[in-house]
């Protein structure tokens, strides 16, 4: 077991130490791409300030992902124990390579200031492999 976490870490981190770095603070939704300075999300809808100074609140449900301090995020569908579930949640854009791509999900557990990190690997739109960092679970799936 030490070995598979100590192999997950080294691959974790040799992918965040080559991830992009994209420009800007950006929003995709429906509507297409949309430039912005500031992203506030609340409950049900996103107000976003643009470049050119005017506001726009948009649904979070139209919102397929967004870039905010050089960060990239994605709406994927949330995955617990290595199986999905019917929720969609913002998952940051650690690494592309090829046809794999890592990402790190962040949630609280009921501690407020506890949070519980997760990377998740996928092949596609296929969950590889997903480690979770606070009780060391891993859940490995097949390659398509």
């Amino acid at each position: 077991m030490k070995k598979i976490f100590t192999l997950i870490l080294a691959m974790c981190y040799c992918f965040m130490g080559f991830a992009d770095d994209p420009a800007g603070s950006w929003v995709i939704s429906n509507e297409g791409k949309i430039q912005v300075k500031k992203i506030s999300f609340r409950e049900t809808k996103t107000a976003l300030l643009l470049e050119n100074g005017k506001k726009l609140v948009i649904p979070n449900d139209q919102i397929e992902s967004y870039s905010l301090n050089g960060k990239v995020f994605k709406k994927l569908p949330l995955y617990l124990d290595g199986k999905i579930t019917d929720k969609q949640v913002f998952m940051e854009l650690v690494k592309n390579q090829d046809d794999m791509t890592l990402y790190k999900y962040n949630t609280s557990s009921y501690s407020p200031n506890l949070k519980i990190v997760s990377f998740l690997l996928f092949k596609g739109d296929q969950l590889v492999f997903q480690y979770d960092e606070k009780s060391h679970r891993c859940a490995l799936n097949k390659f398509p």
